[in-house]
């Protein structure tokens, strides 16, 4: 199983937030075993939207897409999954209801846009949202896996650790971890760094070598998969040790 994280929202192309839920749900899912291959971000338009979802499904077997599922015009992941998996959209009791007891306990009108939010694609499993309104989704469709979240950071992570890791580890058979470390080099190019180890390069299986550049240094990222996260690093360690 490989991985896409899809996030939605024109704030991310505009630079005034950093995309940190990718990088966050890639080290969960290195836990798990399941490599992410491509980070996607689009904004707020629903014609693009649907090419990047259209896209995803044809490479990826796992999308994980965060943003777009608020209650405004502007939030049209629910839109575009809808186009995409043919699926239609139907309130969820639960969500509708804890929605409305929000502005209840708030005291507080309740604006017919909200309603929105409590919308899923039929047949989802509902990931119920402790932190806010909107719930998640996990649709399985065609041998793909798509899991929906709302892009407020404490939101995703919350669905992330308590409902799609539990649900993952139940319904799939994750038999392996990635494990990554960084060894760091002072005074010589990365070209020079690459050269030097160009035999252990070329014969790289598993722990993987990749050189980077960085701000007066060279690193060597190293890699590996094992059963467990000790068995990666053990092979790390034994890599380090050549």
């Amino acid at each position: 199983m490989n991985a896409e994280i899809v996030a939605v929202g024109t704030e991310l192309l505009l630079g005034q937030i950093a995309n940190t839920n990718a990088q966050w749900i890639s080290k969960r899912l290195a836990s798990l075993g399941i490599p992410v291959y491509r980070h996607t971000v689009i904004g707020d338009n629903l014609e693009r939207v649907v090419d990047a979802f259209t896209a995803a499904q044809y490479r990826s077997d796992l999308i994980i897409v965060t943003g777009g599922l608020g209650p405004t015009e502007d939030d049209m992941t629910r839109d575009a999954a809808r186009s995409v998996l043919g699926q239609d959209l139907v309130e969820d009791a639960e969500s509708m209801e804890k929605i409305q007891q929000f502005y209840t306990n708030n005291q507080k009108v309740m604006t017919e846009n909200n309603r929105k939010q409590s919308l899923v694609l039929t047949g989802a499993k509902v990931l119920q949202n402790d932190e806010g309104m909107a719930p998640g989704q996990i649709v399985e469709k065609e041998g793909k896996v798509w899991v929906f979240l709302p892009g407020v950071p404490s939101e995703m992570k919350m669905l992330v650790q308590e409902r799609v890791i539990p649900y993952f580890r139940e319904t799939y058979t994750l038999k392996s971890e990635i494990a990554s470390e960084m060894m760091r080099f002072i005074g010589i190019g990365e070209s020079a760094l690459e050269d030097e180890l160009s035999d252990l390069i070329s014969q790289q299986t598993n722990p993987t070598i990749a050189p980077l550049a960085g701000e007066g240094e060279v690193a060597l990222r190293l890699t590996a998969t094992g059963e467990s996260d000790h068995e990666a690093r053990t092979k790390i360690g034994s890599l380090k040790e050549i």
